[in-house]
C-alpha cells in the first residue's frame, strides 16, 4: 500500500500519525523494545515510511498483506481465480462481501489480490457470526491489524462504533495513516504514557468517546484504561508475539470484556519464529468457561493462487495445482462468547 504524494496535514490525524512517526519512525537511534517476538525485529526492520517536507515519499509496509494488484495479466488471472475458488465458501455472505469489496475500492485498494479478498470475506463472515450470537458492537478491539483494513471495513458495517487499535508502533503508524485519509470527519485519540496522551477533534483522551483510538503496545502495559469491549478480534497476530504477550493479551481480553463479549481469533496451528520460539495454538490460555460458537480451519484461509515461487503447491487428493499455493502451516480460527464478568 504506497501512498507517494500524500502530505500529513492531509490526513484526519495528522497529529497523531506524526507523534507515532516521530517516536517509531523517524529516529534514526530507534531500536525495537525487547518485548518485540523475533518475527517483528527482523519485519519492522524493514518497513520503511520517508517523509520529506510533511509528504510522504514512500510507505511500505512488511508483513501484513499487499493490497496493490500487480502488474501483468497472468498476475490479474491469479487474482481472479482466488475469487473463482472461495466463491462457493461465500455464497451466504455475497451481499456483504461485494459491499465490503465496494468500500475497498473506494479507499484506493487493488481488489485483484489475495489480501483483499480475505479481508473482504472475513468482514462479511464476522457480522454474520455475532449477529447469530446478539452482539452488534460498540465498542472494538483490534488487537493487530496491520494496515487497519479489517478495522476499516468493520467501521462501514458499524459506523456507530468505535474502533481500538492496538499494535507494535511500527505497525499502528501504517494503520493510523490508512485510517487517518479514509476517515475526515471522525473523531481519533492516541493513548500512551501520561505525558504523551494526545486527541483530536475530541475533548477526552477516552477510548469510550473516539470513534478511532491508537495504543502502541509498548504504551499498552502503563495504561490504565477504563473501556469495556464488545468484539475482540485478533487475525494472525498472536501467531507472531512471544508467548509472555499472547497470555497477557488474553488477561487484557478478560479484564475489559463487556457484559457479554465475543472473541474472533484465527492464528496458526503451530509455528516456530526466526528466535526460535514456538507458538501452539491449542495452548494459548484458553477458558473452559467461554462458549465455543465454532472451532475449526477457516474456510477462506487455505490457499490462494499465485505466479510465486519457491512456494509449496496445494494438494487436492494428494495433486499439486498449479499456482495453488499452501501456506506455510495450516490455520485455526475460532469464535468465543466470553463468560460474563
Amino acid at each position: 500500500m504506497i501512498y507517494s504524494g500524500l502530505k500529513i496535514e492531509e490526513l484526519g490525524n495528522s497529529h497523531i500519525v506524526q507523534s507515532l512517526l516521530d517516536q517509531f519512525h523517524l529516529p534514526k537511534d530507534f531500536e525495537p523494545e525487547q518485548g518485540y517476538s523475533s518475527h517483528w525485529k527482523d519485519r519492522s526492520s524493514r518497513s520503511l515510511i520517508k517523509v520529506e517536507s510533511g509528504v510522504f515519499t514512500q510507505i511500505q509496509g512488511e508483513g501484513f498483506g499487499n493490497f496493490s494488484t500487480p502488474p501483468g495479466w497472468s498476475n490479474k488471472l491469479m487474482g481472479l481465480l482466488n475469487y473463482l475458488s472461495y466463491a462457493p465458501a461465500l455464497i451466504w455472505v455475497f451481499p456483504k462481501f461485494f459491499l465490503a469489496l465496494y468500500h475497498l475500492r473506494k479507499a484506493g485498494i487493488g481488489l485483484l489480490t489475495y489480501d483483499s479478498l480475505r479481508q473482504a470475506a472475513l468482514a462479511a463472515n464476522l457480522a454474520k457470526w455475532i449477529g447469530k450470537i446478539g452482539i452488534s458492537p460498540k465498542q472494538i478491539c483490534m488487537i493487530g491489524d496491520g494496515y487497519g483494513v479489517l478495522g476499516f471495513l468493520l467501521k462501514q458495517i458499524y459506523p456507530k462504533s468505535k474502533i481500538t487499535f492496538i499494535d507494535i508502533g511500527n505497525t499502528l503508524t501504517f494503520c493510523s495513516i490508512f485510517i487517518g485519509k479514509n476517515f475526515n470527519n471522525n473523531s481519533f485519540s492516541l493513548l500512551g504514557p501520561s505525558s504523551t496522551k494526545m486527541r483530536e477533534k475530541n475533548n477526552s483522551p477516552e477510548v469510550d468517546s473516539s470513534d478511532f483510538c491508537f495504543i502502541p503496545a509498548e504504551n499498552i502495559r502503563s495504561i490504565e484504561l477504563n473501556a469495556r469491549f464488545d468484539l475482540f478480534i485478533n487475525v494472525a497476530s498472536m501467531q507472531e508475539m512471544t508467548p509472555f504477550w499472547i497470555s497477557w493479551y488474553f488477561e487484557f481480553i478478560r479484564k475489559h470484556k463487556s457484559s457479554k463479549s465475543a472473541f474472533y481469533c484465527c492464528n496458526r496451528e503451530y509455528k516456530t519464529l526466526p528466535g526460535g520460539e514456538e507458538l501452539i495454538f491449542e495452548k494459548y490460555p484458553w477458558d473452559a468457561r467461554d462458549k465455543i460458537i465454532f472451532d475449526e480451519e477457516p474456510r477462506f484461509y487455505r490457499w490462494f493462487f499465485s505466479r510465486e515461487l519457491g512456494r509449496k503447491n496445494y494438494l487436492v487428493f494428494g495433486i499439486p495445482i498449479p499456482f495453488m499455493k499452501s501456506f506455510d502451516g495450516r490455520l485455526k480460527h475460532r469464535l468465543l462468547l466470553l463468560n460474563s464478568p
